[in-house]
């Protein structure tokens, strides 16, 4: 009897299966290794020019009067509502507490 063609015996065949496996994986790592440096280089040419635009856009007179003006807009508007969350809350809830007032003897209302 005679094995048929291409035939490796187990303990050849787990070996050459290895070997193909850690070429693989050496190939893989250094491209691996190759696009992370070409990704690094790409992600510190974008941050460089997001900075430089970041500079440009703060240095300019127009955009710091537009963000102190919405800073201070912010904090008005901000305590105005405020304001009148509390005052509106506290009469709704004097009005809604005076309805079951009846039947807690008075100490439902706020």
């Amino acid at each position: 009897l005679r094995p048929p063609a291409g035939w490796v015996p187990p303990a050849h065949r787990e070996a050459s299966i290895m070997e193909a496996m850690k070429s693989r994986a050496a190939v893989a790592q250094k491209w691996a290794a190759d696009h992370a440096v070409v990704c690094r280089k790409r992600a510190v040419q974008i941050g460089e020019e997001a900075k430089k635009r970041g500079a440009a856009i703060a240095s300019d007179p127009g955009v710091r009067v537009a963000a102190a003006s919405a800073a201070s807009g912010a904090v008005g508007v901000g305590a105005a509502g405020a304001t009148a969350g509390v005052l509106s809350g506290g009469v709704l809830g004097a009005a809604l507490g005076a309805v079951p007032a009846v039947f807690t003897f008075g100490l439902s209302i706020p």
